[in-house]
């Protein structure tokens, strides 16, 4: 089978005034097309780091990443990317926001206007396309990042705790409409979180990432129905192994701390 996305011995050495850190060693991860795929993993493990490698925004010291086919080497249209921080700029409308990346590729006016409109329509903003970001709320902002990065048509999504900065309930109601536009759009989305409810509610599979210098220690199917009961048996079940796994992990941590 075909893979959208391959981590080939991604290995990240940082030289610091104490001599050279390994944040990452050796991982190695494929990922299906229009996956849905989360990384947990103990805090500082490095998740950030690899999501960050794969948009291109960062470079392994060793390893190869490679998306559809071809080498990642530098960022690209191609990688959507939402930040946990609500990443707008205050002084455009949510339309222009939306509009950003299509406007600095060189679109037509009228072009990049209606793709935008039809990606704020897709995360139920319509109506909102000329407020500023400081007349909407953290659900709202975050939604119309998705938008934004959705309106490029990338290969994949790129999500790094996207939720973590909003409240409880408007977190849940994000991922219900996170799953909406991932049925109807087939996008591959790579999706970090520190939540365990959440990679449990939302993915595929669930990538677990080792204590510091970080590999891969297990990849799991999320063989659950959707839709999803947050509370089913199931769920908790499948919870309670990924915790098993974290605290292990966190216990290594400890240890070489």
């Amino acid at each position: 089978m075909n893979h959208k996305l391959e981590l080939q011995h991604i290995t990240k050495t940082y030289i610091t005034e104490e001599g050279e850190m390994t944040a990452l060693d050796g991982v190695n991860l494929e990922v299906k097309p229009a996956e849905f795929l989360c990384i947990i993993g103990p805090s500082g493990c490095g998740k950030t780091t690899l999501l960050r490698m794969v948009a291109g925004l960062d470079h392994p010291t060793s390893g190869t990443i490679i998306l559809d086919g071809k080498e990642v080497k530098c960022a690209s249209p191609d990688r959507g990317m939402v930040f946990q921080e609500f990443s707008l700029f205050p002084w455009r409308k949510v339309l222009k926001n939306v509009e950003f990346g299509l406007e600095i590729s060189g679109m037509r006016d009228k072009e990049r206007q209606a793709i935008a409109e039809k990606y704020i329509a897709l995360v139920g903003l319509q109506g909102f396309e000329n407020h500023y970001p400081y007349e909407l709320s953290g659900g709202m902002k975050q939604r119309v990042a998705i938008a934004r990065a959705l309106a490029t048509e990338p290969s994949i999504l790129l999500m790094d705790e996207p939720f973590g900065s909003v409240d409880a309930q408007t977190r849940n109601i994000l991922q219900e409409e996170l799953l909406e536009i991932w049925a109807r759009t087939k996008k591959t989305i790579l999706f970090v979180t520190h939540s365990v409810d959440e990679a449990v509610y939302l993915a595929d599979r669930v990538a677990v990432m080792s204590a510091r210098p970080a590999c891969l220690v297990k990849c799991l199917a999320v063989d659950i129905p959707r839709p999803r009961k947050r509370t089913s048996a199931e769920a908790n079940e499948f919870r309670a192994k990924l915790l098993m796994w974290l605290s292990l992990e966190r216990s290594k941590a400890c240890v070489t701390v």
